[in-house]
């Protein structure tokens, strides 16, 4: 999970190189992307649809050996086990918390829109509560809110996937995957059931014959209630 931590939280994890990232499309953008997160100390999947891509890489030999330094790191990483690829697109997403996309999407002068649909289809196949999506690739303006997001919901079943931070025209925004409602076990149940204690003390209902279910019910949810509240604004307030 990476949406939804604190700063400080992706920060340790970056630290700790306990980030798996997917990096879609092994060309000439997203294969020195791929290594620049290996440089980072994160291990990568790559995925492609080229099973002679796929086998190079897997093998230590760069699909791309025009490119400054490529070589060597591919060769490197993958002995180190750090970097493997793959032709099964979800499964890559299921094994990352983040998924960058660097699919080709100018064939021909225009919008290829075909590789970028292929890739959200098998990403979202494999998208976890607190995952990220990126896309590096050239898209036209409102690619974002008009299908990609859109069809990462349908895909998925995960609803109102949201909108990091505004995007350039020509770029997409990050994606990220709700993470759900706090984790209550983590409240401060300790003090919660002194307060219901006390509670039902102070409200004299500390017999079956002195009970009624109003003021029971009020005793117990009223601590769990607020404890609950601050939780989400805290959640929120790192989300941010």
């Amino acid at each position: 999970m990476i949406f939804g931590l604190s700063s400080s939280d992706i920060k340790t994890k970056l630290d700790e190189g306990k980030l798996t990232i997917s990096v879609y499309g092994l060309g000439r953008v997203g294969l020195p992307l791929a290594i620049a997160w290996l440089r980072k100390k994160q291990n990568v999947i790559g995925a492609d649809i080229d099973k002679d891509t796929v086998n190079k890489i897997n093998n230590g030999i760069p699909p791309i050996t025009d490119e400054p330094h490529i070589p060597e790191a591919v060769k490197k990483f993958v002995k180190e086990g750090k970097f493997r690829a793959t032709t099964n697109l979800v499964e890559a997403s299921k094994d990352s918390e983040i998924k960058f996309i660097a699919v080709p999407t100018t064939l021909s002068g225009g919008f290829a829109k075909n590789p970028l649909e292929s890739a959200l289809q098998n990403i979202a196949k494999g998208l976890k509560e607190g995952d990220a999506i990126s896309i590096e690739c050239t898209v036209p303006p409102t690619t974002t809110e008009r299908w990609a997001r859109p069809l990462l919901e349908d895909e998925s079943g995960f609803k109102n996937i949201s909108l990091i931070r505004d995007s350039d025209p020509d770029t997409m925004a990050p994606l990220g995957i709700p993470c759900g409602p706090p984790d209550i076990r983590e409240l401060d149940w300790d003090n919660i059931w002194k307060e219901i204690n006390n509670l039902l003390v102070d409200r004299g209902l500390t017999n079956l014959q002195s009970l009624n279910i109003g003021g029971l019910e009020n005793s117990i949810l009223v601590p769990i209630k607020r404890r609950l509240l601050n939780a989400y604004k805290n959640k929120e307030k790192n989300n941010g």
